[in-house]
């Protein structure tokens, strides 16, 4: 026998609708059946994080860094943490600057902190419509 599960979810503000379908038969039974997957919401944000989450370096030294987050599904089971497009800043331009695609450059002998932002969702359950 072979057993797979599947797991998907919606991202974005879009107030859009997912409805899944399982099938599932074991043919050497004779056996047959049809889950419609309406009980469940999409993914919510849980977690997000910068990677590396340190740097250090001489000047002129380069690191790419990644905004990564985690989402919940709605059981509340952590999923796989994914990259996300973000925006970048550095609070000590004169120590460590960082571009628009998360490049950090070490400019000086100090300290900076990096930061990033980007938007996320978490969805909340309104209860019935209608």
């Amino acid at each position: 026998m072979t057993r797979r599960q599947s797991q998907w979810s919606l991202r974005g503000g879009n107030a859009l609708t997912l409805i899944g379908r399982a099938e599932q038969s074991d043919t050497a039974r004779g056996l047959a059946s049809s889950y419609a997957c309406v009980n469940c919401c999409p993914d919510s944000f849980l977690s997000g994080f910068i990677a590396p989450d340190s740097l250090t370096g001489f000047p002129g030294d380069q690191t790419l860094c990644d905004a990564v987050q985690q989402d919940a599904n709605c059981y509340g089971a952590p999923m796989e943490p994914f990259s996300v497009e973000a925006f970048w800043a550095s609070d000590n331009t004169a120590v460590a600057t960082i571009d628009s695609s998360g490049l950090a450059t070490a400019q000086a002998v100090g300290s900076a902190w990096l930061r990033t932002w980007w938007t996320a969702f978490t969805f909340v359950d309104a209860g019935p419509r209608g």
